[in-house]
């Protein structure tokens, strides 16, 4: 009586699962309900990435850390992380051409 209630039709009726719209194009009739295994794993999978993130960074994405601090002053400094680059002494190195050789003359 509640399935007949809220969706129109008994559900053990014979009903067509199709319908054909104005146009004649035929539409299948589905219904998907999600499961608890989906999103317990969804969520499994949320929690080991968010490890491997700690992991890698040192500081957890559900933090609510500050990314900015203000001195004595009240100078606004805004915290950032600057990855080394190549120095310049290999940046010229790598411009000698090959009949060049690097290090000291005799």
């Amino acid at each position: 009586a509640l399935y007949k209630q809220k969706y129109g039709e008994c559900v053990d009726d014979e009903g067509k699962d199709f319908d054909y719209d104005e146009d004649g194009t035929l539409w299948i009739k589905s219904f998907t309900m999600p499961t608890r295994a989906n999103q317990e794993k969804l969520e499994d999978q949320l929690t080991d990435v968010k490890a491997l993130y700690k992991q890698k960074y040192g500081e957890s994405v559900d933090d609510e850390g500050k990314h900015f601090d203000y001195d004595e002053d009240g100078t606004l400094w805004i915290k950032s992380v600057t990855m080394p680059t190549r120095s310049s002494q290999e940046k010229l190195e790598d411009q000698l051409t090959p009949g060049e050789t690097r290090g000291s003359v005799d």
